[in-house]
């Protein structure tokens, strides 16, 4: 039986595809936000996610007086500091990155 050196099984011979990291990039002017809200909405396969940034009103005067200043308010800004849309794919891969990173700080 003939040995055949020169041709490798097809199998062999394919080239593996080249490997590219990603090289996050971060603007030197890019600003990090505290955000102490979010809202979550879904518009078909994709995720809506909005940041806000709620503070309180200030209130100041006696006890009474404060009452009525917060009797009076209709509503709290909530100034929205971004809004982010992604895939379901990638919404899974979010939700686990974060459950990962809460457990880990457990």
């Amino acid at each position: 039986m003939e040995e055949n050196k020169g041709n490798k099984d097809s199998s062999e011979s394919a080239e593996k595809p080249n490997e590219v990291s990603l090289e996050f990039v971060f603007p030197d002017d890019q600003r990090a936000l505290f955000s102490n809200y979010a809202t979550v909405q879904r518009e078909g396969q994709d995720f809506h996610l909005s940041f806000f940034d709620i503070r309180p009103p200030i209130v100041m005067g006696t006890e009474e007086e404060r009452k009525s200043q917060v009797n009076k308010l209709k509503s709290v800004k909530a100034n929205c500091l971004g809004r982010i849309v992604i895939s379901g794919e990638r919404a899974e891969g979010l939700v686990f990155a974060l459950q990962n990173q809460l457990n880990k700080s457990k």
